[in-house]
């Protein structure tokens, strides 16, 4: 069996992420919907509550197991359907480096998006 790498590492303003990229035959919204609607993004990774609007949303990662924390994320970005920016914050308030952007692209018969 062949593993295929699906990740790459990225530099960007000078901060290593991992990027992502995966392609979903769907339209825009419903790949948006998976990602941002917490009843549809509890179906594989976790869910939120709280107000967007607000600027954060607490978030927990049900696909890990029932001990996992929550954690807080604030809202950096959030521009339907393509794109979204996130931070997790740490318990005590402060942010940590965990930054999540999607970004949705079309890419003819489908959308990619781009995590990282």
């Amino acid at each position: 069996m062949t593993l295929l790498a699906t990740g790459r590492r990225e530099t960007r303003d000078g901060v290593d992420h991992l990027a992502l990229d995966r392609d979903f035959p769907l339209p825009v919204e419903e790949v948006w919907a998976a990602v941002t609607d917490p009843e549809r993004l509890s179906r594989w990774i976790g869910t939120w509550t709280g107000d967007p609007a607000r600027g954060t949303v607490d978030f927990r990662m049900t696909a890990e197991g029932e001990d996992v924390p929550v954690e807080t994320y604030v809202i950096e970005a959030c521009e339907p359907p393509r794109r979204l920016v996130t931070r997790t914050r740490a318990p005590d308030g402060t942010e940590t480096d965990w930054v999540l952007t999607v970004d949705l692209a079309d890419q003819q018969d489908h959308y990619r998006a781009l995590f990282a």
